[in-house]
């Protein structure tokens, strides 16, 4: 050895290191905006979140903006959500099986919301079986079409390649002692999970923080019901960080907002005038959801006073 520099064949050997070395540390330009490794971070015993980007679809650049859940209970697994794409599916089963090894993986798609549901194919391809409410399942089969034609026509058909809505789903089946909480709402909202051995409640389309949801057909003092009822020392919602208390005040003011202008006799284009809600103004979502639930529950009630 010269110089610490081996003699042939092995200084070939050692060259070959050095390349392969600066390869690995320059890389490449494609190389370089690969988005890293996904990891889930530990919340208890058996539970763990890949926590999303906690941005709406319009802000964010790659989509991936839900948290994932992976529960982890003797010999088997269950993920919570799917992501955003084939791509963003493989990367959390990837990151899902360093956790988990060689146990049982089943997926659960608690509800029909894009980010939460188009990386489905992926499990699907890798042999896991993937699980959803009924009225979830349907409603994914009615218009996630569309979804998925949005989420292409946003990031490219690169990134959504091997994206597809599912044709066959099974319903969920028991996993442990978790709960499978169907609060009566609508499938946007769709189930959460809930887990009494590790006090650690997954809320998915229920709620996340600041953010106003799509009511549809919901009532939201129901929705405003269902949160108050949720008690848990670990609360993981569908979007940000971990909670340690919920805010329903959104649902409140919409519902006490219709009563007393339907009381005084008011119309609905009337309403919309008066629709904007300045504590709630900043949340996400609002432009896109807020005068659409007063429409959609102005009408409801308008119906049901006659």
């Amino acid at each position: 050895m010269l110089c610490g520099v081996p003699r042939w064949p092995l200084r070939r050997q050692w060259l070959l290191a050095q390349v392969l070395w600066l390869m690995g540390v320059l890389g490449s330009p494609a190389q370089a905006q690969t988005p890293p490794l996904l990891q889930f971070q530990a919340v208890s015993p058996s539970w763990y979140v890949l926590y999303g980007s906690d941005e709406t679809l319009t802000e964010s650049i790659d989509g991936r903006i839900a948290n994932v859940a992976l529960v982890v209970k003797s010999g088997q697994a269950l993920i919570i959500g799917s992501g955003v794409s084939f791509q963003h599916g493989q990367a959390i089963v990837q990151a899902a099986k360093k956790i988990t090894g060689k146990r049982r993986l089943s997926l659960l798609l608690t509800h029909a919301q894009a980010e939460f549901i188009m990386g489905a194919a992926a499990f699907e391809r890798a042999n896991i079986a993937v699980q959803m409410p009924v009225a979830a399942r349907v409603r994914m089969q009615e218009r996630c079409g569309v979804c998925l034609q949005n989420l292409t026509t946003r990031y490219g058909v690169k990134a959504m390649q091997g994206s597809r809505v599912l044709a066959r789903v099974q319903a969920p089946k028991p996993f442990a002692k978790l709960q499978f909480i169907d609060h009566g709402l609508n499938s946007s909202a769709g189930m959460s999970v809930y887990d009494p051995e590790d006090d650690v409640h997954f809320l998915a389309g229920l709620y996340s923080p600041a953010r106003v949801p799509e009511l549809q057909e919901a009532s939201p003092l129901l929705w405003r019901q269902a949160l108050a009822g949720v008690k848990a020392k670990h609360l993981i919602p569908g979007h940000g960080p971990l909670l340690h208390r919920l805010d329903w005040s959104y649902f409140d003011h919409l519902y006490q907002q219709v009563e007393a202008h339907l009381d005084a006799g008011g119309s609905l284009a009337e309403l919309l005038t008066l629709a904007d809600s300045a504590a709630h103004s900043g949340w996400k979502n609002y432009p896109l959801y807020h005068r659409r639930n007063l429409s959609q529950w102005f009408l409801k009630r308008e119906a049901e006073s006659f």
